[in-house]
């Protein structure tokens, strides 16, 4: 049931606007993910946009985002994984439960993945895996644009190129 918007809406204007306007995200923003049942809009200056059966929900660092900048954003059954300019959080049942930072390798978090148990985050000074307490630089020294996890363990990982990686 989305539509088309006017280009100029942000993030926050949707969040705040009349659901019966009937605004569309499509124009607005940078990366989009769905869960099923879900779909997670991350934008520059907004911060992270979910669209449900229930309406529409602006998440920002009042919620407990590190920033309102988010840059990546990755959503796995009820678990969403968000990169953020100032560090990377976690949101399950609807609320952020955890957010990292100075533990990461840099805080600017450029793309995020999830594996499992295992969060990724893509930073600007390389490949961050967190299991449970640990945090594990896997990739250092590199830029990390993107990450694309497989379902087998296989993660695609794009830097100044690209490089196939297990995450096993």
């Amino acid at each position: 049931p989305l539509i088309e918007t006017d280009p100029w809406y942000t993030p926050s204007a949707l969040a705040y606007s009349d659901a019966n306007k009937q605004r569309s995200l499509a124009k607005t923003m940078g990366e989009i993910t769905s869960n099923r049942s879900d779909i997670y809009v991350a934008s520059l200056t907004g911060g992270l946009t979910q669209v449900s059966d229930e309406g529409i929900k602006n998440w920002t660092r009042w919620d407990g985002l590190p920033s309102d900048r988010v840059l990546s954003v990755t959503a796995q059954k009820d678990r969403v994984l968000v990169g953020t300019a100032e560090g990377m959080a976690l949101i399950e049942n609807g609320a952020v439960i955890k957010v990292w930072d100075d533990e990461l390798s840099d805080p600017y978090v450029q793309s995020v993945g999830i594996f499992r148990n295992d969060f990724l985050a893509g930073t600007y000074h390389g490949l961050d895996r967190v299991q449970g307490s640990t945090t594990t630089n896997l990739l250092p020294e590199w830029s990390i644009f993107s990450i694309l996890v497989e379902e087998d363990g296989v993660m695609w990982i794009g830097y100044e190129g690209i490089t196939r990686w297990s995450v096993l």
